[in-house]
């Protein structure tokens, strides 16, 4: 699988991170521990992004992937931490909202990985 199938494969799933989370939180118990959620290199994608060559973990994009990316499971898992260990399901919740570190997080996420994406169909000048 190339690059871009694999930064497709990234979006999609991490879309689905906010629903994931709801759904743990509203259940009150999760598939991931917070602890598993931490690490960055757990997921699909992070065992893709860790595993890349070196000449492509040298980039801005791989360096600003990685750190957003790192971010957002560090967030994500306080988020669940919040919500299932301290049972504060409420807060859990709202810290999913718009405006707040878990949704610019997403976004900024989503923006990097979309433009790496573009410069990969882009010919180098």
């Amino acid at each position: 699988m190339g690059y871009i199938e694999e930064i497709d494969n990234a979006l999609a799933a991490h879309a689905l991170w906010k629903q994931r989370l709801k759904k743990a939180i509203e259940k009150g118990s999760s598939e991931f521990s917070v602890t598993q959620l931490k690490a960055d290199y757990f997921c699909d994608f992070g065992k893709w992004l860790y595993g890349l060559p070196l000449e492509i973990r040298t980039t801005a994009y791989w360096i600003k992937t990685q750190k957003l990316h790192a971010e957002f499971h560090l967030e994500a898992a306080r988020i669940l931490d919040l919500a299932l260990n301290q049972r504060k399901k409420d807060e859990g919740l709202r810290l999913l909202g718009q405006g707040e570190k878990y949704s610019t997080l997403s976004e900024q996420l989503r923006n990097t990985l979309a433009q790496w994406k573009q410069s990969l169909k882009s010919p180098a000048v």
